[in-house]
């Protein structure tokens, strides 16, 4: 099997990691234009999983003042679901936010996208609250945290 690289996106990736998200409903999916700014952005990561092609792709970001990252977006491409790409793409995004020094990463994820809460969970997330008709097709959204250890905890 080729081994997986994980990398920084760059604008060369947009249209893959645009094309990520056509499994998302249109109205959760990010345009290229918000993509394209959040790759020129100090305040987002964003992070591709590679083959021979962009099979992955985790979009996480900052508000300057907050020790919390969220996890914006995670696409897997349909071929490569349950190949480990989505669980390498939320180490990848716990190691970025961690090096930024945050105290934890959040997100939101869909209340009936049970494989994804399940993956979520078996990476340490867990959680927190619920938002009643957080999308924009009424379904509600669960939140989930994890916490991050520090890098002078990690030394130690």
């Amino acid at each position: 099997m080729i081994p997986t690289l994980i990398r920084r996106a760059t604008a060369a990736d947009a249209s893959a990691i645009l094309d990520l998200e056509t499994r998302f409903p249109v109205a959760d999916r990010i345009s290229r234009q918000s993509l394209l700014r959040m790759l020129r952005s100090d305040s987002c990561d964003c992070i591709v999983a590679q083959r021979r092609t962009v099979l992955g792709a985790a979009i996480l970001l900052y508000r300057e003042g907050q020790s919390a990252a969220r996890l914006y977006s995670i696409a897997v491409h349909q071929t490569a679901m349950g190949t480990g790409i989505g669980r390498a793409l939320i180490d990848a995004v716990i190691d970025a936010a961690s090096e930024r020094d945050c105290d934890r990463v959040r997100l939101e994820v869909r209340a009936s996208n049970e494989s994804a809460i399940a993956l979520y969970s078996r990476a340490g997330f867990v959680p927190f609250d619920r938002k009643v008709a957080y999308y924009e097709d009424g379904e509600d959204a669960v939140r989930m945290e994890r916490f991050l250890t520090s890098k002078q905890e990690q030394k130690a």
